[in-house]
């Protein structure tokens, strides 16, 4: 089976309060547009980390009140970042352009992380579902590394993970 992607994919990160709090209506009339406008079946690209969650929630709710069809639509998420409560006045993962969100986001790369990821995701979905994987911020992970010797261990899980 060939997989026909569109030219043009939508990210959601918006959807996730990205910069500014947007209403739900916003967000619907946001989705909307670009399903109407799409040529091909419509491809969203989202992530666990868009929002702690929220960008996926969301547009799960916008696919849910517009009556899409989960055969009539792709989603894309990628995975590596699982919500957790947020505790501080702001999420603790890239301060200062996320607003108004209930909940935090933190990485978990390794087999089981992964997993989590993205049953979560199809949880925050709803009524709909993933269909394409991949990775999310691996650069990011690899950089966290105190040692070389934690480095070599971070890479053995990554090249796990993604058949590198």
């Amino acid at each position: 089976m060939q997989l026909q992607l569109p030219k043009v994919i939508s990210g959601t990160s918006l959807l996730g309060n990205l910069y500014k709090e947007m209403a739900h209506e916003e967000k619907r009339a946001i989705v909307n547009a670009y399903i109407q406008a799409s040529e091909s079946t419509p491809l969203f690209d989202s992530a666990g980390k868009y929002g702690a969650g929220l960008a996926l929630e969301s547009l799960g709710k916008c696919l849910k009140d517009l009556r899409i069809q989960k055969n009539q639509v792709l989603i894309s998420n990628k995975l590596a970042w699982v919500r957790k409560p947020l505790v501080t006045p702001e999420p603790t993962f890239e301060k200062g352009i996320w607003h108004n969100l209930k909940h935090d986001a933190e990485q978990q790369i390794s087999y089981d992380g992964i997993l989590r990821c993205f049953e979560e995701g199809n949880e925050l979905l709803g009524d709909y579902a993933a269909q394409l994987v991949s990775v999310h911020d691996p650069d990011e992970y690899l950089a966290a590394a105190t040692n070389e010797s934690d480095y070599e261990k971070d890479m053995m899980i990554y090249w796990k993970l993604t058949g590198r």
